[in-house]
Formats: structure tokens, C-alpha cells, sequence
């Protein structure tokens, strides 16, 4: 049946006057069919993608083998229909309507067709293999590969960058420094302020500090004087810490780096330094630059700059040697 119809639709083709090589019909008829060698198959799949006249005839060709096969299944639906046709006079239509597996078959073929019919309608593209001629069983409708990739593929194909582990990602605990090199840096600091405690000498402006001191209650000022004479610096802090007139803050200063606090001193000797309306301003910029000192190396640059400064002063400008000595 199926040279049958190829021969009577290549017929209808020559009665139309459209012309095609005989030798054309036959290689696209054993290429169809996977009969060419490999360097046949090669040679004319590369002439499709070049000449012209030769794609079109195979577009062509195409169109017509889907036709055959059309008709080569609309002959085994009319032979299904022979085959359920009743025996008896009973009258067809009502028979052929009462036969469930009849209409199966027939809304199964008639959904083949209809997707053979729409696939070469829409295909215009060259065959690069054999799977995308049409063959003697149905081709579905081409879907995009990665419509249908699975998650598992596509994380597959991935390329995850290298990441260094770090166990400490996501912890809070962070790893604590040796003792080697806390007691290292605790040597260090100590060293330090103690190189500034060599060079650090008492006020001599706390009397008139006292005798100035109007703002604030002269018991609690007087007391705080004398526990500062007797070194005994963390009562001094624990008195005054409250107090926040520039004289109180001051003897404050001095009790928290006396106490081995230049951390806390620092904060307080700063803003005097650098407000020249200070009574203390040259002073606090010597202090502070002991306070520094005592911080060293982390104050590095604050130290450098408020050094070049004191140099400056009248006061404290042949001093500053004493704390370069102690960065040797």
C-alpha cells in the first residue's frame, strides 16, 4: 500500500509540471531511510546547508513523504471502518456509533495527523541528523532541552566556585589569642607605660586648681586632692568620675593613667588639647602625649603629629627629646 501511494503522489507531482531530479527522489529516499554510507550521508548534509536549489527540492521532497504517509493512514482508518462494520442490514450509522473502540482509534489517528500535519508546516529548518527526518513512526514536537533538564542536571552542569572552608563562618566564637601572645602584648604595654611614668611629672597647678575652684564643692575637690598626694588614684577616680567642670576633669586625667588606665585618660585630655580656650590646653597636649606614649604602638600617628606640635611650645618644646628617647 505504501508504494502504491508514493508512486500515485509522485504522479500528482509530475502532472503539475514541477520537475525534480530522479536522482534527487532516490537519495532523499535512502537517506530517509538510513541506506546511505556514512561519507554519502556526510556529503549531503553538507550540501544542504549550501546550495540553495538543493534545499529546496529536499523541503520539498519532505513535504511530500509527510503527505504519503497522511494517506497511508487515512487508507488503515478506512480499513478499520470496513473491518467494524456490521454484518447485518442494522443501519450503519447507528452501528458505527455504538462501537466505543471505533471512535478510540479514531480520535487517537486523527491526533496523530493532526501533529504530523502541524510539525511540517512549521519546519523549515535543514536536518543536520537522521533524527530529523521523518521515519516510518511518528516524531513528536521538538521541546527545548532545558525545559526538561532535571534540578539534579542543571546543579550538575553548574560550576560552583571554590570556597576555602572557615570553620569559624556562622560560629560566634572566635578563636581566643595564644597565652604566649597575650602575655607578650600585656609585657609590651606595660613596658611602655612605664617608659611614660619615668618621664611624667605631677602639676604643679592643682593649688591654684584649688583655690580657683568655685564650680564645684570645695569638700569633695579638697578630699580628692589629698587622697591624689597620697597616690591612692582609683579612690581619686571613684570620687570625682561624676563631676564635669574642666578643673575635676582634669585631676581625673590624671588619676586614671596614674592608675594604669592611659585608655581612659586619653578621651578626657583629648578635647583640651585642642580647644584653645582651654586653661589647660599646652598642658593636656603634654599629658596626652604621655598618655600616648603609654599606647604605643597603636597611637603611633596621633603621637607623631602631637609631638611636632609641643616642639612648638615655649613650655614643653625642650621636653619633647624625653619621650623620642623613650621610642629608641
Amino acid at each position: 500500500m505504501y508504494e502504491k501511494v508514493t508512486k500515485n503522489i509522485f504522479w500528482i507531482y509530475i502532472d503539475k509540471s514541477i520537475t525534480m531530479n530522479d536522482q534527487y527522489i532516490d537519495l532523499f529516499e535512502r537517506y530517509i531511510k538510513n541506506q546511505l554510507s556514512k561519507d554519502e550521508k556526510q556529503t549531503l548534509e553538507q550540501n544542504l546547508q549550501t546550495d540553495v536549489v538543493l534545499k529546496n527540492e529536499f523541503n520539498t521532497f519532505k513535504t511530500l513523504h509527510a503527505g504519503i504517509r497522511v494517506n497511508v493512514l487515512q487508507d488503515k482508518l478506512k480499513m478499520l471502518k470496513e473491518l467494524d462494520a456490521p454484518t447485518d442490514k442494522v443501519d450503519k450509522q447507528s452501528s458505527l456509533s455504538s462501537t466505543p473502540k471505533f471512535w478510540i482509534i479514531s480520535l487517537l489517528l486523527l491526533g496523530l495527523l493532526s501533529v504530523i500535519i502541524y510539525y511540517f508546516a512549521e519546519s523549515n529548518t535543514i536536518p543536520t541528523n537522521l533524527e530529523d527526518v521523518p521515519q516510518n513512526t511518528t516524531q513528536p514536537i521538538q521541546i527545548d532541552d532545558n525545559q526538561n533538564e532535571s534540578t539534579d542536571t542543571l546543579v550538575q552542569k553548574t560550576n560552583i566556585p571554590f570556597v576555602p572552608k572557615n570553620d569559624n563562618v556562622g560560629s560566634n566564637k572566635t578563636k581566643a589569642p595564644s597565652k604566649k601572645r597575650e602575655v607578650v602584648a600585656e609585657a609590651n604595654k606595660k613596658t611602655f607605660w612605664q617608659k611614660a611614668i619615668s618621664v611624667y611629672q605631677s602639676p604643679a597647678s592643682f593649688a591654684m586648681i584649688l583655690r580657683d575652684n568655685s564650680g564645684t564643692s570645695q569638700d569633695t575637690y579638697k578630699k580628692a586632692v589629698a587622697l591624689f598626694t597620697a597616690k591612692k588614684y582609683n579612690d581619686v577616680i571613684a570620687l570625682i568620675k561624676d563631676l564635669q567642670d574642666e578643673k575635676s576633669q582634669y585631676l581625673l586625667a590624671h588619676a586614671y593613667f596614674l592608675a594604669g588606665l592611659p585608655e581612659q585618660a586619653i578621651p578626657i585630655f583629648r578635647p583640651m588639647a585642642t580647644d584653645d580656650f582651654s586653661m589647660f590646653y599646652d598642658d593636656a597636649k603634654w599629658y596626652l602625649s604621655l598618655s600616648l606614649l603609654a599606647q604605643f604602638p597603636e597611637s603611633k600617628d596621633e603621637l607623631t603629629s602631637l609631638l611636632n606640635d609641643l616642639e612648638k611650645t615655649s613650655k614643653y618644646g625642650t621636653q619633647v627629646e624625653k619621650i623620642k628617647d623613650q621610642l629608641k
